[in-house]
Formats: C-alpha cells, structure tokens, sequence
C-alpha cells in the first residue's frame, strides 16, 4: 500500500522515470529523511548508519550528474565542431 501511495505521488509530481529528474530526486530524499528518522527512533545507531549512506549516495549521485553534464557538454562540442568541418 505504501508502494502505491509512493508511486501516486511520483505521477502526481509528474516526476521522468529516466534521466535526471529533480522532482523525482526531492522525494526519494524526502522518503529516504523519514524513513532515517523513524529508524533513529527505535535505534539510534541504524538511523546514524542510514545518515552515513545517504550523505555517500548523495555524493555519488552530485558526481554522476557531474559527468553526465561534463559528458554532454564534450559530445555537443564534438557534434558542433564536426558541423563546421563539413
């Protein structure tokens, strides 16, 4: 039941299932928040341990959109560059 709340909530952001979305983004974060606070509840030392992983998959995902930004930005040069050369 909490799958479909979840998933409604998705649609009713209109969050993309692919690619970059920040709607998408701000949710599972909001999801992730609550379900470390209620773990610090009942066990202070899992809720930490959540905190930890959801500090390193923030970083890991800010790296991704970095490389897919940088990568995106190296293949439009390319394309543009090859356009002049014709």
């Amino acid at each position: 039941q909490l799958a479909q709340q979840f998933d409604l909530l998705l649609a009713k952001e209109k969050a993309l299932e692919v690619g970059f979305c920040p709607a998408r983004r701000r949710l599972y974060d909001d999801l992730f928040s609550e379900l470390i606070r209620m773990s610090k509840v009942q066990m202070n030392e899992r809720g930490l341990l959540f905190e930890r992983v959801q500090k390193e998959f923030s970083q890991w995902i800010s790296t991704y959109e970095n490389l897919y930004s940088s990568a995106m930005a190296y293949g439009m040069r390319h394309y543009l560059n090859r356009l002049e050369e014709q």
